[in-house]
C-alpha cells in the first residue's frame, strides 16, 4: 500500500499521511519504511552517470540543526530557541550540489519557457562547497570526457576544466540565472517548495533522502504509469543500508 502511494504522486506523502492512509498504529516505523524506500530510490539513480551539455550550481536548503540536548540520564531535552542565521553558513543550511543534464530545444516557441531542454538531474548532498568537495562529487556523477559544464563565475569552479571536456563559467547577476542555468534554478526552486509544503522541517541528516524521491520521480516523468513497478524493482534488487 505503502508502495503504491508514494509512486502515486508527483510529488510526496509525508510518513504521518501514510500512517493514516494504511492506518497503521506507530509513526516510527511508517517514517523508517519510507526512508528505507528513499534509500533505495538513491541507490539506483547513483547507478547513472550524467553527460553531454549539463548545468551545474549549488542550492542551500533549509534543514532542523542536528543541536540535540540530553540531560545526565540521556533524556532529551528541548532545542534552544535561539536565533540563527539565514542563508549560506548558517547552521540551518545544507548545501547541495545540483546536476541537470540539458540539450537545445529547437521546437522552442513558448518566450516563456527556457530555451533548452532538461532530461536528467542529480542532486548531492555536500559539506561545504570547496572545490576539494565538489570534484569528486562531478567525476562519480559525471562522464566527463564529453561533458560540457556551464557555471556561475564562482572561484570554487574554476578546477573544473582540468576534468571535463568543456567548462564555461559565466559571470552572472541574479537577473541573468534563470536564462544561463534554467534548469537547475527551476529544479532546486520546485524541491524547495515540494518539501517546505509538504515535509514543513527535515532533519539535516536525512536531507539526501528526500532529495532521493525528488530525483528518482522527476528522471522518470515520462513513464508514470511505469513507476510503481520501477519503485517495487529497485527495492527487491537493492539493500537499504549500503
Amino acid at each position: 500500500m505503502a508502495f503504491m502511494l508514494v509512486s502515486s504522486t508527483k510529488k510526496s506523502f509525508s510518513a504521518l499521511e501514510i500512517q493514516r492512509q494504511i492506518e497503521h498504529k506507530f509513526y516510527e516505523p511508517i517514517w523508517l519504511m519510507m526512508h528505507k524506500i528513499r534509500r533505495v530510490m538513491g541507490q539506483r539513480d547513483a547507478e547513472y552517470r550524467l553527460e553531454n551539455t549539463i548545468e551545474m550550481d549549488e542550492g542551500f536548503f533549509i534543514t532542523t540543526p542536528e543541536d540535540i540536548r540530553r540531560d545526565y540520564k540521556g533524556k532529551r531535552l528541548p532545542r534552544l530557541k535561539k536565533r540563527m542565521k539565514p542563508g549560506k553558513g548558517s547552521p540551518r543550511t545544507a548545501t547541495v550540489l545540483v546536476m541537470a543534464e540539458s540539450i537545445p530545444n529547437f521546437n522552442h516557441n513558448n518566450i516563456h519557457k527556457p530555451k533548452r531542454a532538461v532530461r536528467f538531474i542529480k542532486m548531492i548532498r555536500v559539506e561545504d562547497n570547496k572545490a576539494e568537495t565538489i570534484l569528486p562529487e562531478v567525476r562519480k556523477n559525471i562522464v566527463c570526457e564529453n561533458a560540457e559544464i556551464t557555471t556561475d563565475g564562482a572561484n570554487h569552479y574554476s578546477k573544473l576544466r582540468a576534468i571535463v571536456k568543456g567548462h564555461q563559467c559565466v559571470k552572472m547577476t541574479h537577473i541573468d540565472a534563470h536564462t544561463v542555468l534554467p534548469w537547475v534554478h527551476k529544479t532546486i526552486s520546485n524541491a524547495k517548495r515540494n518539501l517546505l509544503g509538504i515535509h514543513h522541517s527535515i532533519g539535516r541528516g536525512y536531507i539526501q533522502n528526500y532529495l532521493n524521491e525528488f530525483c528518482f520521480k522527476f528522471n522518470r516523468r515520462y513513464n508514470e504509469m511505469d513507476l510503481f513497478d520501477r519503485t517495487l524493482n529497485v527495492a527487491t534488487n537493492y539493500q537499504w543500508y549500503n
